[in-house]
């Protein structure tokens, strides 16, 4: 067809390499990112301080339940403070209940403003306190808070695990001493100075930590005592022991009841998800049955040459099964440049950075379906000037129109036959639709972890499963015609043929790789290969392309124009444990 005359004016197109893009504008980029990245850190630095100490005394109550005091002492550095936050989460428990607390032994009570303190949440409980603000100077804030339903039985008998300090602390502590006990019974006899009895026949404790410098453990009569130093950001310590079974516990606590009904279920979560996944194989297996199977056996032959006049993209989408994608378009564009469509010349660099400039050049031309869309695209319909980084991102967007322009021309040869194609697209669909619902319906079942633990999720995963099964069938079917399968080993074995070649291997007839052979490789998902071959091999530059500067430079720099056309598509661990507790800390 013939040349529209909106395309007969002069284009001028700025091309940088695609894998390095718009060096530029990333560097801009980066700097503003890197800026705004210090602006928290300049305000964090302005505040400065440390722990030291975090002492815990853990004292386990009849029923299971623990009531905790912390006594935390800061060393302000530097900057102006005003609150200290503690946060507790609430797995693992049947809640907490704040009792009181404290800064530099003066008691703070529930309110707003200086000397109160604000409590909030109820997954996780939030103690600020807060006071008038102070400069550097040393305070010790004190927590006593209640803990519910935090042993529980099990098969080794009562177990109790308490994760005694926060997870989550941006300052560093110095000392800490961590004590856990028995509460005195009825009749007990203890001291003025004690707090808890002897916790009584104990399997040997369990103390897990994480960025802890030294720690010592100790059990006393049953009381467990840990004392640790140099316990770094983030660092926890956490203590589990094991009392003979209903020595303590006589029923289990409400968050372990339901944890182990969901365990119950599970099974049945299981089934329901199987169900959902094998349903929607099935449905799959259903769709793929109407695919009519080709019914020639085809075999890749060795061609040294063209298999016959065939536009590239068309070429690519054969081997492609009948699928296109932004390479192909890429490739149209460069087979364009070779025919007389279009120039290329090199222009001065930027900051190291190779740029091109994109010339149409005046006359008719007949183009394809597929070629004229891929200069619409590229172009926006207009003459005027375009990076390639602007116009690939063009062909990016407009790939549906660009494979639909192909699909089109493939038809008008018979390389395509339109009912094994409906099938493919109607499996891609389904695994589309199937993988979105996994997606979509994960955000309800979320709602329902609290009650019946991550069993749900498995619901989800069905979809996703039965979506993977219609990708991959789609995936494996193919949308060409008879002829077009047979065309499209020819092709394979001309792509073998390229590689060969590239390898700095002659084809036996004694013809070399030619610029000709460029569009096609770049096409054939060689474009990478080709500008190796080009940086190895000078003399390949064809008359469209023109260099900046010294002529002797151009192969380099056509090489990396070829470069440029390739197709994309061609931390500690530690933090988890069953214990309850652990949270954040912290000031400000």
């Amino acid at each position: 067809m013939p040349l529209r005359p909106r395309f007969s004016k002069r284009i001028t197109m700025n091309v940088t390499l695609s894998d390095r893009g718009d060096k530029l504008g990333h560097t801009q980029l980066l700097a503003l990112c890197l800026l705004l990245a210090m602006v928290p850190g300049v305000s964090a630095a302005s505040r400065e301080y440390r722990a030291e100490r975090f002492d815990v005394a853990v004292t386990v109550l009849p029923a299971g339940d623990l009531d905790v005091r912390e006594t935390l002492t800061f060393d302000f550095q530097s900057g102006t403070f005003e609150k200290v936050w503690r946060e507790i989460p609430g797995r693992r428990t049947d809640g907490i209940e704040i009792i009181d607390a404290t800064m530099d032994d003066a008691p703070f009570s529930i309110g707003d403003g200086p000397g109160h303190i604000a409590v909030s949440g109820s997954r996780r409980t939030r103690v600020e306190w807060r006071f008038t603000p102070i400069g550097p100077s040393t305070h010790t804030f004190g927590l006593k808070y209640r803990v519910r339903g935090v042993a529980y039985t099990d098969e080794r008998g009562d177990v109790i695990a308490w994760r005694a300090l926060p997870t989550d602390h941006p300052y560093r502590i110095a000392s800490s001493h961590l004590s856990l006990g028995l509460a005195a019974r009825p009749g007990a006899t203890t001291g003025p100075n004690r707090e808890a009895t002897p916790l009584g026949p104990v399997r040997t404790p369990v103390v897990e930590r994480r960025r802890v410098g030294a720690a010592t453990v100790a059990v006393d009569e049953g009381t467990i005592d840990v004392r640790a130093s140099e316990i770094s950001r983030n660092g926890w310590i956490e203590i589990e022991t094991v009392l003979p079974a209903a020595s303590l516990v006589s029923r289990q606590p409400a968050w372990r009841t339901s944890e182990m009904n969901a365990a119950a279920l599970g099974p049945r979560w299981v089934m329901a998800a199987g169900s959902i996944a094998v349903l929607g194989i099935l449905f799959v297996l259903a769709v793929r049955r109407q695919y009519d199977p080709p019914s020639i056996v085809t075999t890749e032959s060795a061609t040294i040459s063209l298999p016959e006049k065939l536009p590239p993209a068309l070429a690519g989408a054969l081997i492609n099964n009948g699928r296109s994608h932004v390479g192909h378009a890429l490739a149209t564009i460069v087979d364009l440049a070779d025919r007389g469509v279009l120039g290329v010349r090199e222009l001065h660099r930027q900051l190291g950075v190779r740029r091109y400039e994109l010339a149409q050049l005046p006359g008719t031309h007949d183009l394809t379906a597929h070629e004229e869309m891929a200069l619409i695209t590229a172009f926006a319909g207009r003459g005027d000037d375009v990076t390639l980084s602007r116009a690939r991102a063009r062909l990016a967007r407009g790939s549906r129109r660009f494979s639909s322009a192909v699909e089109m021309d493939l038809g008008a040869r018979g390389l395509l036959d339109p009912s094994r194609k409906a099938v493919r697209d109607r499996l891609l669909a389904i695994g589309i639709v199937l993988l979105l619902g996994g997606a979509v319906g994960a955000i309800p079942i979320a709602a329902l972890v609290d009650r019946y633990g991550p069993w749900p999720f498995l619901l989800a995963l069905g979809f996703v499963v039965a979506g993977f099964a219609g990708i991959i069938a789609s995936a494996t079917t193919t949308a060409l015609s008879n002829e077009g399968l047979v065309r499209a080993a020819r092709w394979r074995g001309f792509k073998r043929h390229l590689k060969k070649t590239m390898r700095d291997r002659r084809s036996p007839a004694g013809e070399s790789f030619t610029s000709r052979d460029l569009s096609y490789a770049i096409a054939l998902g060689l474009a990478i290969q080709s500008s190796h071959y080009l940086r190895r091999h000078p003399g390949i530059v064809p008359p469209w392309f023109a260099a900046a500067g010294d002529p002797r430079g151009g192969n380099a720099a056509f090489a990396a124009f070829v470069g440029s056309n390739a197709h994309a598509g061609g931390a500690h661990g530690g933090a988890g444990g069953a214990a309850a507790s652990g949270g954040s800390s912290g000031a400000s």
